[in-house]
């Protein structure tokens, strides 16, 4: 080992505690001698304590939550003395029990005010963080300080207190020259644990399978001639990590008059993640069932995606059951967890080979509605007439459908992205409420055909509010200011900002005379501001929202009255 060239290179404090060998274990409890810890009074002490662990959720865990990283800030050491430290020394940190760094963090400790410097930070164990002190150059005669800075990650290992709950970070110095690790004075900082609530039960977001939507009647095992169709998809994806632990089964449940090729047993591909998939298993006809299991070493903390790909085949049961479809029904089947729907996997509808037309009609209503409009905020009624149990999908476009040669058609959707599809009741119809955020054509479709035309139109009104708002005449003083804001509803990102016209009046007579006005468009808030000083008479302001694209303007603002003088 090459040691510095300075006045008694070594500390006499660490050669004293050498010589006493005195033992203390990580958690700072003092041994008989023969332990596995020797006591080091001076040489090396923590200058501050690493922060930001005294308070880490257990929702963080790696086992029993979402497995996020704390960062800590420090710890920081210094040297007692010139010539503590030496070439070849390892300062060691280890965490309480239940608690694990994160390894992927190696960047070395930042060494100033001597001639040293540190090594990539190593991981003997996933409790244990090390570096080594490594020689500069010359001697420069000056103390040490070691600085961890904000590199250091933690979290727990398990969210159950009993697997522990926190304690101090323990330093310890190994040298070479001594058989035993040498205790630095100090609490290197504080890790705890606190019970916090479980993290809100999520489901994977699913892209349905497709290929399943008009699945010839003659295919049928009866009455046809019972050959499958492939599907492509579905794929699962996890939108939280660990969502679907290992030993959890994916189930997809066919609608009626469907069933699976039982002979398609390939797994899904599962990427991304450390779990894979078992063979394809069938309960019964129309249930598959596909577990996850662990991957052979270290976990990885990602999110999986698991991928049908074209592994999976159906078919009808009976070509006289017309009018079949519905959803494949995804859902996860857990020892843990017990059994959760997570969603729509796919639709499935059985046609026949020349289908019959299906008579749809649609109907909008609103009790608010004036004039084909309402405001923004409020819902309007879609209801669907059509044979009853008849499947179908709404759709809405933003062209004129009588003006556009090719409108486009958006089908509606839930909140998670899947195609709502309905069914007619045995009345006949299926009303939807929906509440729009701007102008749209609607109609319903089942199949090739499509509710009637012309399409009906809902329009969108804006909505506006105009502040200060006063009750009745407000009296300022001539000369006063007074800036009015005018927020607009709707406001978001993908819509086109709207312009707000003010309008300022001034009675004349007993005639009202508009003064001036300005035409502003709003903020990303939604907002319009304009200031108007008064001078001597009677006024009134009003806003309203103008016309965009995609919504309709707005009604005039209440006129809010101010008397000057």
């Amino acid at each position: 080992m090459t040691h510095r060239t300075l006045a008694g290179s070594r500390i006499a404090g660490i050669a004293t505690a050498a010589a006493l060998a005195v033992a203390v274990v990580a958690s700072g409890t003092v041994l008989a001698a023969g332990g596995g810890v020797q006591s080091a009074a001076g040489g090396l002490t923590v200058a501050w304590p690493a922060t930001g662990g005294e308070a880490i959720p257990s929702s963080t865990a790696k086992n029993g939550g979402n497995g996020t990283w704390t960062q800590l800030n420090g710890p920081q050491f210094t040297e007692t003395q010139i010539g503590a430290l030496e070439e070849g020394q390892k300062l060691r940190l280890e965490l309480p029990e239940n608690f694990e760094w994160n390894t992927a963090n190696k960047t070395p400790a930042s060494i100033t005010g001597c001639d040293m410097m540190s090594s990539a930070i190593s991981y003997p164990t996933s409790r244990t963080a090390s570096i080594t002190i490594l020689l500069r150059g010359i001697a420069l005669g000056s103390i040490c300080s070691i600085d961890f800075g904000r590199i250091l990650q933690v979290r727990p290992v398990s969210s159950n207190a009993l697997a522990g709950t926190g304690g101090t970070i323990f330093a310890s110095i190994v040298d070479p020259e001594f058989p035993l690790p040498l205790v630095v004075p100090g609490n290197a900082g504080t890790i705890r644990m606190i019970a916090s609530a479980p993290p809100p039960v999520t489901n994977p977001t699913i892209t349905p399978a497709t290929g399943g939507a008009s699945i010839p009647s003659s295919t049928a095992r009866v009455g046809g001639s019972g050959a499958w169709t492939q599907l492509t998809g579905p794929v699962i994806q996890e939108s939280a990590i660990d969502q679907i632990p290992a030993g959890t089964a994916i189930t997809l449940t066919l609608p009626a008059n469907f069933e699976w090729n039982t002979a398609a047993v390939n797994p899904p591909v599962v990427t991304n993640c450390d779990r894979t998939a078992q063979v394809t298993t069938y309960p019964s006809l129309t249930v598959l069932s596909v577990t996850l299991q662990k991957k052979a070493g270290a976990t990885v903390m990602a999110l999986c995606r698991i991928d049908f790909a074209t592994l999976l085949q159906v078919r009808p049961v009976n070509a006289n059951a017309t009018g079949s479809a519905g959803n494949i029904a995804a859902a996860l089947v857990s020892p843990t967890l017990g059994t959760r729907s997570i969603g729509n996997a796919g639709f499935l509808a059985m046609v026949t080979a020349t289908p019959p037309p299906v008579s749809l009609t649609l109907s909008v209503y609103a009790p608010t509605m004036n004039n084909g409009a309402i405001l923004w905020g409020e819902y309007v009624d879609l209801t669907t007439t059509a044979t009853a149990g008849t499947a179908f999908q709404l759709q809405v476009t933003v062209d004129d459908p009588a003006a556009t040669a090719s409108p486009v058609w958006e089908t509606l959707k839930d909140s998670v992205g899947n195609i709502l599809t309905f069914t007619t009741a045995a009345d006949g119809k299926y009303t939807y409420r929906y509440t729009p955020v701007r102008n749209y054509w609607y109609r319903a479709v089942s199949g090739s055909s499509y509710s009637q035309t012309p399409n009906p139109r809902v329009t969108v009104r804006q909505t506006i509010a105009i502040r200060p708002e006063n009750s009745g005449t407000k009296s300022v003083s001539a000369g006063t200011k007074v800036t009015f804001t005018a927020t607009v509803r709707p406001s978001r990102p993908e819509l086109e900002k709207a312009k707000v016209l003010f309008q300022l009046y001034k009675k004349s007579g007993s005639s009202w005379v508009l003064s001036k006005s300005a035409t502003l468009v709003i903020d990303d808030d939604g907002v319009a501001s304009w200031t108007v000083t008064f001078s001597s008479g009677s006024w009134y302001v009003r806003a309203q929202a103008q016309p965009t694209p995609v919504n309709a303007n707005s009604f005039w603002s209440p006129n809010q009255y101010y008397s000057a003088s």
